[in-house]
């Protein structure tokens, strides 16, 4: 399986060196569709949206490859010189505290990593332990304290960097917002492709979104993506 995965990745990558962006989307779309989710990959589907001129979608995907490893510079990089060229109306808004601090986690190492470090630490305490029923009853208790409020920690810091977004981008030329999730409600404003929101809520194929000035609108579903999809 991981060979099939391999080969896809090869020749996504070959189609892209020739120029072939739409060809190479697919390829790299067939990846995520085997359960493949790597900052890399969405790099590359973020390069081949903007070679085929969709900046909303390559922002979708320049933030994903962000999301999933905070520290990948080509990522923002490529961000950055996708947000000079989108001309928002309204300033990109700021995801709340936990998202800065589960984004600060995942720099150092990602949730799973965490996890073996918890685990390591429970052993360690379970070793003292047993050590100090047997051979070392001087042991003091403070160091299986220790070890365990280390292991108490990493388990916390693993679901912390667990990622996380509420972050959605106008993937179409514009989005219009209207004061109800209804087309007979009141038209409040227009945003251009690439331009991003905060969802609070969802009612049937609307989404009201949030913004940095906060102000709220319903907008249709279809004119916009989740940075980090809704699974099922």
């Amino acid at each position: 399986m991981e060979d099939d995965l391999s080969i896809i990745a090869d020749s996504a990558r070959a189609l892209y060196d020739r120029g072939l962006y739409s060809a190479a989307l697919e390829k790299y779309e067939a990846l995520i569709q085997s359960e493949v989710h790597e900052s890399q990959l969405y790099l590359n589907i973020g390069n081949c949206y903007t070679r085929l001129g969709e900046l909303g979608e390559a922002k979708v995907y320049f933030e994903r490859a962000l999301l999933h490893n905070p520290v990948n510079e080509s990522a923002r990089h490529n961000l950055n010189w996708i947000n000079l060229r989108i001309t928002e109306s309204i300033l990109e808004p700021q995801e709340e505290l936990i998202h800065w601090v589960s984004g600060g986690a995942r720099s150092f190492l990602l949730p799973e990593y965490w996890i073996i470090l918890s685990w390591f630490f429970i052993l360690v305490t379970l070793f003292m332990l047993i050590l100090r029923r047997t051979r070392m009853a001087g042991l003091t208790w403070r160091w299986p304290f220790a070890t365990t409020a280390l292991a108490a920690a990493f388990i916390i810091i693993a679901q912390v960097s667990v990622p996380s977004s509420q972050l959605a981008i106008v993937t179409k030329r514009n989005s219009v917002g209207f004061s109800e999730p209804s087309n007979d409600s009141n038209q409040i404003l227009i945003l251009n492709e690439g331009s991003s929101g905060i969802v609070i809520k969802e009612e049937h194929n609307w989404s009201c979104i949030k913004f940095s000035n906060g102000q709220l609108a319903w907008f249709s579903k279809n004119d916009w993506e989740m940075v980090l999809p809704k699974t099922n």
